[in-house]
């Protein structure tokens, strides 16, 4: 209780990165789900637009 946790679902086999230098900011495929502190993030593989993570910084 009272720490921050990260889940991220996956399958293995599907993770592919979709990046390139004309397009840095694509997303990688193959995450079902991904939770950050408690806030589901992406939802059957699409970003819900929910950013709740926090910058880390000094091994904090």
């Amino acid at each position: 209780e009272g720490m921050a946790a990260d889940i991220v679902i996956f399958d293995p086999e599907k993770v592919q990165d979709l990046a390139t230098f004309e397009k840095p900011h694509a997303y990688s495929t193959g995450f079902a789900y991904v939770l950050v502190n408690g806030k589901v993030t992406v939802d059957r593989g699409r970003h819900t637009g929910e950013r709740n993570g926090k910058t880390l910084r000094n091994g904090l």
